[in-house]
């Protein structure tokens, strides 16, 4: 899930959090409402870990490299 951590990486910079309050973490949890896009397609990040997931067996089965789908931000 590390290729996902940037995301709550850049949340907590820009915010300036310093403690994880209530308020806190839920605006985390809410960032998987964020969409992000994945070979061109827009998607929920909750659908796009699924679908990296996917794509990290996948690449372990075939050994190929190629078959990895990353997220970009919109």
């Amino acid at each position: 899930m590390e290729p996902f951590r940037i995301l709550v990486d850049e949340y907590i910079f820009v915010n300036e959090v310093i403690t994880l309050d209530l308020e806190t973490k839920l605006e985390i949890v809410n960032l998987l409402n964020q969409k992000v896009k994945i070979n061109g397609k827009s998607y929920y990040l909750t659908n796009a870990i699924q679908i990296y997931l996917r794509s990290v067996f996948k690449s372990l089965e075939t050994g190929l490299v190629e078959e990895l789908c990353f997220f970009e931000f919109e």
